[in-house]
This record gives structure tokens, sequence and C-alpha cells, in this order.
């Protein structure tokens, strides 16, 4: 069965993480900015691509945070999280209805997709032993 390469960005800035709230699709859910990767290219370039797609700046990719598979969907789903970092631009949405900062102990208060779970856990515990 085919399985479809996602990465996601989990910007990080003053000890807090950037979330963006989705439209479409899953409307309300929050997530971390990202996307497919596309042919001939790395995950570190897709999510410093889909980054710049979405949400209008340049950065860079710190660390790899987790992989994990998502089957809740049509075609099974590779996520890749990586801990990243703005080097230029300040955030504009463009795929997203919203977007906010806040600390690691706050996202629990945010509804996401229940595949995203391993990756906020990684996400949480990435940032406690910072």
């Amino acid at each position: 069965m085919n399985q479809l390469q996602i990465v996601c960005g989990c910007l990080i800035e003053n000890d807090q993480v950037f979330i963006a709230q989705r439209l479409g699709k899953d409307a309300g859910l929050w997530e971390f900015p990202g996307g497919k990767v596309e042919n001939g290219e790395s995950q570190e370039e897709a999510v410093i691509r889909e980054l710049e797609e979405e949400l209008s700046i340049k950065a860079e990719v710190l660390k790899k945070l987790c992989t994990i598979e998502d089957n809740t969907k049509d075609i099974p789903l590779i996520v890749t999280a990586y801990v990243c970092q703005i080097l230029e631009g300040e955030i504009q949405l463009s795929v997203h209805s919203h977007g906010t900062w806040l600390l690691p102990s706050a996202i629990d208060l945010r509804t996401f997709h229940t595949s995203d779970e391993p990756i906020i856990r990684a996400l949480i515990d990435f940032m406690a032993a910072e």
C-alpha cells in the first residue's frame, strides 16, 4: 500500500511553540504547519518549503523530533516532525484561520487530531529537556 510522506515544523521561540488552526477539511483542529514531501526533495527541504509557503517565513531545521505513522486517513501517512526556528520574516497565515504561540504546557488546551498526540508528547519532552 502506498504511503504519503508528510513533514511538519514545530517552530520554537522564547520557550513557546507555534500552532495553527486548520481551514477546510478538519477545520478548527490545531496543527504544526507542514505538508507533503515532493519528489526529489529531502524531508528537511520539504519542511522549510512548507513553512515558507504556509507562513511566509524562512526557517531552519534544528532537529528531527520524531516520526509517526497515521493510519486514520484513506492513505497511510508517515509524518516526520522537525524542531525549527525562524530565520527571517514574520508569520503571515495563508492556509490557516488562526495561529498562536503558546507554552508547551498549554498545548493540551487545544484540539489536535488524535494522530498528533505522539508529536505533542515528543515536543513537550524535548522542550522540558532544553
